[in-house]
């Protein structure tokens, strides 16, 4: 785990460079990845700093870690903001909401079914919401 102390804006910038280094080693030899992220509003600057990085995001699968109970285009919903954000123009499928379809063996079988391979910078993320 990561732990980086430094502005709002420094962290979104630092975490983006270790996800895009990751997401690239793990690309070199793998057909897939796995970026978990989690859901809260704090992260929404990472997403827009996402958007526009150099990851190959024909590679990339996105679960979420962190997602509220109530349907993806409510207000309350994480997979909301970060679709608003970043995964509506990533290929759809490799987008992996949580839904209330869902139960958490399904979104565990979907996860396997996809690569046991992750990125998933939960660690420096935690920094980032509690700052």
């Amino acid at each position: 785990m990561y732990l980086i102390q430094d502005t709002q804006s420094n962290l979104e910038q630092e975490v983006i460079k270790i996800i895009s280094k990751k997401i690239s080693e793990l690309s070199k030899n793998q057909e897939k990845v796995i970026l978990a992220i989690p859901g809260g509003r704090s992260v929404s600057g990472i997403f827009k700093l996402l958007k526009n990085s150099s990851i190959n995001w024909k590679k990339v699968h996105i679960f979420m870690i962190d997602e509220r109970l109530v349907p993806i285009n409510d207000e309350q919903s994480n997979f909301k903001l970060a679709n608003e954000i970043l995964l509506k123009y990533h290929p759809r499928e490799n987008i992996h909401p949580y839904t209330s379809n869902h139960t958490i063996e399904s979104y565990t079988r979907e996860l396997k079914s996809v690569n046991l391979h992750e990125a998933r910078p939960r660690g420096i993320l935690r920094q980032i919401r509690t700052a």
